[in-house]
C-alpha cells in the first residue's frame, strides 16, 4: 500500500506540474515515417513581447489616452502629405485635388506647389510643428512603455507637446481654410474632402489625448502626496 500511495502522490504531483509547464510549453503532435504519433514539446518564444506586457498592466485610461494619440498621430501624419484637402471644379469640369504640398488631377499626375507665398509657407510650418511634436510625444511614450516609471516630467511633457501639437495643427487647418487653399487661383466650385478631415480629426483626438495625460499626472501627483501624508504621520519625512 505505501508503494501504491507514493506512485499516487508521485503521478498528482506530475499532473501539477504538467498543468504549470503547459502554460509555458508548447505541444504539438506529429506522425513519424513508421505512422507513430509523437508529442513534441517546444518552448515558446514569448507569445508577448516586453512592450505589449508592460502596456497591459498600466492603467487603463493611459492605455485609452495612448491609443486614441497613437490613432490621432496617424491621421495628423496623413493629412499633411496627401492633396486632399481641397477639390477644386474648373470652367471645362475637371477636378483638381490641391493639398499642401502639391495638386493632382489624379493619382499619377500631381505637381509641386512652388508658390513661396506666406500662406503657404505659414502652413507647412505649423502643420510641420505639429507633426514633430506628434512624433516626440511618440518616442516618450515608447520609452515610457518600454520601461514603466512614474515620472511626472515624462507625463508634463506628454501633455505640453500634445496640446502644442494640437494648436500648431489647427493653425495650419485654419489658415489653409480662411483663405481657401491660400488663394488658388480660378475657383470656380470647390469642396473640401478628406486630408482635411483627418486633419480634424486629429486635432480632436490630440486635444483628448492631452486632456487624459493631465488627468494621469494629476492623479499621480495626488497620489505621491497622499502616500506622502501617510508617512509623515508616521513620523518619517519623504524628500
Amino acid at each position: 500500500m505505501d508503494i501504491l500511495d507514493e506512485v499516487s502522490e508521485n503521478e498528482s504531483k506530475n499532473g501539477k506540474e504538467e498543468k504549470v509547464a503547459d502554460d509555458k510549453v508548447k505541444k504539438k503532435v506529429v506522425i513519424d515515417e513508421n505512422n507513430q504519433v509523437k508529442t513534441i514539446e517546444a518552448r515558446e518564444s514569448k507569445e508577448k513581447g516586453q512592450l505589449r506586457q508592460n502596456f497591459e498592466t498600466t492603467d487603463w485610461l493611459w492605455r485609452i489616452s495612448v491609443i486614441s494619440f497613437l490613432i490621432g498621430y496617424l491621421f495628423q501624419v496623413l493629412s499633411y502629405g496627401t492633396p486632399y484637402w481641397l477639390a477644386v471644379t474648373d470652367a471645362t469640369g475637371d477636378v483638381m485635388a490641391i493639398g499642401i504640398w502639391s495638386s493632382c488631377q489624379s493619382i499619377s499626375s500631381c505637381t509641386f506647389r512652388n508658390e513661396a507665398t506666406d500662406c503657404v509657407n505659414s502652413v507647412r510650418i505649423f502643420g510641420g510643428v505639429g507633426v514633430i511634436c506628434g512624433l516626440v510625444v511618440t518616442i516618450l511614450l515608447y520609452m515610457h512603455i518600454k520601461k514603466p516609471d512614474s515620472k511626472r516630467c515624462l507625463g508634463i511633457s506628454c501633455v505640453t507637446l500634445s496640446f502644442i501639437s494640437a494648436l500648431s495643427t489647427q493653425i495650419s487647418t485654419a489658415i489653409f481654410g480662411r483663405t481657401i487653399g491660400c488663394s488658388m487661383p480660378t475657383l470656380e466650385e470647390y469642396s473640401w474632402t478628406w486630408s482635411l478631415a483627418l486633419a480634424i480629426t486629429a486635432i480632436i483626438l490630440t486635444v483628448a489625448s492631452g486632456l487624459m495625460f493631465l488627468i494621469i499626472v494629476f492623479k499621480d501627483i495626488s497620489r505621491q502626496n497622499y502616500k506622502g501624508r501617510i508617512w509623515r504621520r508616521r513620523g518619517v519625512n519623504i524628500t
